[in-house]
């Protein structure tokens, strides 16, 4: 905590501006010898990049059924990044407690945009909670998390859609 309030007061405060600052202003204003700086750069480069999750629902009425789109989009390519970090995307549906789709994702190698699509049958009453997680293997805090609801009215055939995006607490905001 110390450590953090330091960097804190020469301004280094996301995850970026450790890796742009000078290295041994770091190790001044922490009080920590050479090569601090540098194991805080390397440990930056260990990070995962930031990946972007959106979720778009689309109606197919000659099915019957609602079609799910999930697109994850990688936002910071041109850093380069040491180690490969693999993800699960997890999407499931609330009300029947059921994993209704899974896949393991090198996080470096997917084309980018990337998509998924997932059929799920329509509510025929009340209302369909679809999350979809994407969670880091090696790191804690920096998951991805997203619900959609989809409300159906008992007296007419219109279909209400509501759509919330949940992102983690502890989601630092420039290396997802």
């Amino acid at each position: 905590m110390v450590i953090a309030k330091s960097l804190h007061s020469i301004g280094v405060r996301p995850f970026e501006s450790p890796s742009e600052a000078d290295l041994r202003k770091i190790e001044i204003v922490t009080g920590r010898k050479y090569p601090f700086g540098n194991h805080i750069k390397e440990s930056l480069s260990s990070l995962p990049e930031k990946v972007e999750m959106k979720m778009k629902e689309m109606e197919c009425p000659s099915q019957g059924k609602s079609k799910l789109v999930i697109t994850l989009t990688r936002l910071l390519q041109s850093l380069q990044f040491t180690k490969r970090h693999y993800v699960d995307m997890v999407v499931g549906v609330e009300e029947d407690n059921l994993i209704i789709f899974h896949e393991k994702i090198r996080v470096v190698d997917f084309p980018s945009p990337y998509s998924a699509t997932i059929l799920l049958s329509s509510p025929q009453q009340g209302k369909l909670t679809v999350k979809a997680g994407l969670i880091f293997e090696d790191f804690l805090g920096i998951d991805l998390h997203q619900k959609v609801i989809s409300m159906k009215e008992t007296n007419s055939n219109v279909v209400y859609k509501h759509g919330m995006k949940h992102i983690s607490s502890f989601a630092h905001p420039n290396v997802l």
